[in-house]
């Protein structure tokens, strides 16, 4: 593959044949190391890993920081535990009622990190002492908070062993590097990895992620939920690219997400009883139908919130100010 950005088609099939690779293997074992550096503060910390990619199965067992060294992540296809051993404390959260994808497979990213990027191919560099093709990830989107990505794929294995995030905003400078070493493939990874009992006098929490539903077109969506369904304005060439409600105690959240090539548009409703009493101060008031709403920026991204009885709207992205005003008219009260 010669440097230098590379063609849709070229990177359609690559992420094919990348994806049916990864997700297809039985699982992986490896040491992975994080270091974060976060407004020219670092920190790095080292695991022992076990994953399955096909299915998000993984364990993660803390080598490094020495303080945090015996702490355990384990996710399982309906539950996640952290278990911090120095407080002999476990956390358990509930997945088992969400609708949403599980896997955190590393064809599943890709594929959607192709989606919403420009790809680049940097060629081959050596990477203790192996050869390994650098590609570069930019978003499409400069407003989404992504960042710039670059991933170092073994030539031999194809496996992915470092990858490098950058994010810059006016409000935060972000990077992060992981790197994955002693990278096992097929170590045939035994079930209990992915189990996890607690001591007996650990504190137990837990959590229950609360029901979701996701739909992937609009008519899916409007065929199988109660409330009504925001029918925004778009500009051409925007798609729904997904659509999630979640049932809460005090209500319902419903978002969809739109893109076309270059740019991302939310749109949110909430029951009276999700936002409570939060307030849609500190921002600029602006008119939006017959009422009032607030228009706020944050990392390049605009947004306007406005309440109509017992919902509260949001329309929110990269456009203008002027484009997102026009979304949140053609909303407005529904």
């Amino acid at each position: 593959m010669s440097t230098g950005p590379v063609d849709e088609e070229t990177v359609e099939s690559y992420v094919q044949q990348f994806e049916q690779e990864m997700n297809d293997l039985d699982g992986f074992s490896a040491t992975r190391t994080t270091t974060v550096t976060i407004d020219g503060e670092t920190h790095n910390s080292t695991a022992k890993v076990w994953v399955r990619p096909g299915t998000g199965e993984q364990r993660a067992e803390t080598l490094a920081p020495s303080e945090r060294a015996g702490d355990l992540l384990v996710r399982t296809t309906n539950a996640s535990w952290n278990y911090d051993v120095s407080e002999n404390r476990a956390h358990r959260l509930d997945v088992s009622n969400s609708d949403l994808p599980t896997t955190n497979g590393f064809g599943y990213l890709l594929d959607d990190l192709v989606e919403r990027s420009n790809v680049s191919y940097a060629g081959t560099e050596d990477l203790d002492g192996k050869t390994v093709h650098r590609i570069e990830f930019t978003p499409t989107d400069t407003a989404l908070a992504g960042g710039n990505l670059t991933v170092w794929v073994d030539a031999e294995t194809r496996f992915p062993v470092k990858l490098h995030q950058t994010v810059d905003t006016e409000e935060l400078t972000l990077s992060t590097t992981i790197r994955y070493e002693d990278v096992e493939l097929n170590p045939g990874i035994d079930d209990d990895r992915f189990t996890f009992d607690p001591p007996a006098n650990a504190t137990v929490e837990e959590t229950d992620l609360p029901p979701m539903e996701r739909y992937d077109s609009l008519d899916a969506l409007r065929a199988n939920v109660s409330t009504t369904v925001p029918t925004p304005d778009l500009p051409d060439g925007f798609e729904l690219d997904r659509a999630v409600l979640t049932h809460l105690d005090d209500g319902d959240s419903l978002s969809m997400t739109f893109t076309n090539e270059t740019a991302t548009v939310t749109v949110g409703k909430l029951d009276a009883g999700v936002y409570g009493n939060v307030t849609l101060d500190g921002g600029e008031s602006v008119a939006v139908g017959e009422t009032t709403g607030t228009y706020r920026t944050y990392a390049e991204v605009g947004s306007v919130q406005w309440t109509c009885e017992e919902h509260r709207y949001s329309v929110g992205g990269s456009l203008s100010k002027a484009a997102l005003l026009d979304l949140a008219e053609s909303i407005a009260c529904e």
